[in-house]
């Protein structure tokens, strides 16, 4: 495979794990306008879950996906029905403030569970090029983060847009105050994104683990810090944003790799996320409302 060939698989791949990421924040800030802070922490768990799963409890890989996505999901709805609830409407800092030590209290109990040590996943996929595209060539688990990024994107988007759940999500998003006066479930609904929202980081980090073939809590959790360049520059309510801004970020990234060296790489996507609020503070597909954050 040629350079430029490497450099567009990595950053498709790259991109669509960033995309992941995206979707899950995203979601939750159309879905309750909530920033939340504690994505990358749920990506570590996610990863953590699909290791006990599997190297544990000597799960097949499919069984311990979706049984780690959905213990990740049901501590979301859980954290929010039993603290976060309280919440609801509060100021946008009060929120960032609670999702922060959400963060800190997520990473602190997953250290007392699996330790702080790296642990590797037992190997799911033969190795080799699954597919390729004009030359570009994507593995097994290349091809897992690019349509699963995709898929949820879609999905989502149907949901949120076409249906009467969306038209809920987005009145608790606007005003929990005229939501409920209009007998919209606000708790079910925050619940649900957050639910939703923590599924899709545990997507995200069970596949940055899978590229990595091991549970690595500090890499995953720094990788779930770039999840807000990604949706600065894509637009934090825009789905489709996610994907551009997971794209773009990962393309910058590779070329800064390339030409500049490693040290360069994280600095170079957050000043991408100054420029952007600097330039064009909405991102490229978010709305007019999101400049008031």
């Amino acid at each position: 495979m040629t350079t430029a060939n490497l450099l567009i698989a990595n950053t498709i791949v790259l991109g669509s794990l960033y995309a992941l990421m995206g979707i899950g924040f995203v979601t939750l800030f159309r879905s309750t306008g909530v920033v939340n802070f504690a994505q990358g922490s749920f990506m570590v768990v996610g990863a953590y879950a699909l290791y006990s799963c599997t190297a544990s409890l000597h799960l097949p890989f499919f069984v311990a996906f979706v049984i780690a996505v959905l213990i990740v999901s049901a501590i979301g709805a859980v954290v929010y029905a039993a603290f976060l609830h309280r919440l609801t409407g509060a100021d946008l800092f009060v929120t960032v403030i609670a999702t922060l030590g959400l963060s800190i209290v997520v990473q602190t109990a997953t250290s007392m569970i699996w330790g702080a040590n790296e642990r590797p996943l037992p190997v799911f996929f033969r190795a080799g090029t699954f597919f390729s595209i004009f030359g570009v060539q994507f593995t097994r688990v290349d091809a897992l983060a690019v349509i699963a990024s995709i898929a949820l994107i879609a999905c989502f988007e149907l949901v949120l847009q076409r249906t009467s759940l969306g038209v809920q999500t987005r009145a608790v998003a606007d005003s929990t105050q005229l939501a409920a006066l209009m007998k919209v479930r606000v708790h079910a609904v925050s619940a649900m994104a957050w639910a939703i929202s923590s599924l899709c980081a545990a997507i995200a980090g069970i596949a940055i683990a899978l590229q990595v073939g091991a549970v690595d809590p500090v890499s995953v959790g720094q990788v779930g810090l770039l999840v807000f360049p990604v949706v600065i520059v894509g637009g934090v309510d825009s789905l489709k944003g996610a994907m551009a801004g997971g794209v773009l970020i990962a393309a910058i990234q590779n070329l800064v790799l390339q030409y500049l060296g490693g040290s360069w790489v994280d600095p170079m996507a957050y000043a991408a996320l100054l420029l952007m609020l600097l330039l064009r503070p909405t991102g490229l597909f978010g709305s007019r409302a999101v400049i008031r954050i």
